[in-house]
C-alpha cells in the first residue's frame, strides 16, 4: 500500500502524461492492498476491542469516527494537492501509511489466540502498553 503511494508520487514527480496505464495499475493495486490490509483492520478491530457489554456502542462510535476521517480525507485531498503538489500529496499519504503501520504494530493488541468473549482492550497481549 505504502509502496504504491510512494510510486505514484514518483510518477507524478517525473511525468505522468506518458504513464497513464502505470498510474491506473498503481491505483488499482493500492485499492486492492488497502482492502485486504489496513481497510479491513478497522472493521475487525472495532468489534474485537470492546467487551461484550460495550461492543455495539463502541463499534458504532468508532464507525462514526472512521467515516468522519474518510470524509476529511476526501474533502481535503484537492486542497492538499494545491498546497503540496501531486507528488507531495501521495508522499504524505505514504508517510501516514507508515505511521499507521507502526501504530498498529506497537499499540494494537493481538487477539488471534483469545476467545471471542475475552477479546477486549483490557486483555492486551502485545504492544507497548501490554500487561
Amino acid at each position: 500500500m505504502v509502496v504504491k503511494l510512494a510510486t505514484m508520487g514518483v510518477v507524478f514527480a517525473l511525468d505522468p502524461t506518458k504513464a497513464g496505464w502505470f498510474v491506473l495499475i498503481c491505483l488499482l493495486l493500492y485499492i486492492i492492498s488497502f482492502a485486504i490490509g489496513m481497510g479491513a483492520v478497522f472493521w475487525l478491530m472495532s468489534s474485537e476491542l470492546f467487551p461484550n457489554r460495550l461492543r455495539a456502542t463502541g463499534a458504532s462510535i468508532s464507525s462514526l469516527f472512521n467515516w468522519i476521517a474518510n470524509l476529511a480525507v476526501s474533502i481535503t485531498f484537492l486542497t492538499l494537492i494545491d498546497v503540496t503538489s501531486r507528488p507531495g500529496s501521495f508522499w504524505i499519504y505514504a508517510f501516514l501509511g507508515i505511521v499507521a503501520f507502526i501504530f498498529c504494530w506497537a499499540l494494537v493488541p493481538e487477539t488471534k489466540t483469545k476467545p471471542w468473549s475475552r477479546s477486549s482492550a483490557t486483555g492486551r497481549t502485545t504492544g507497548i502498553g501490554s500487561t
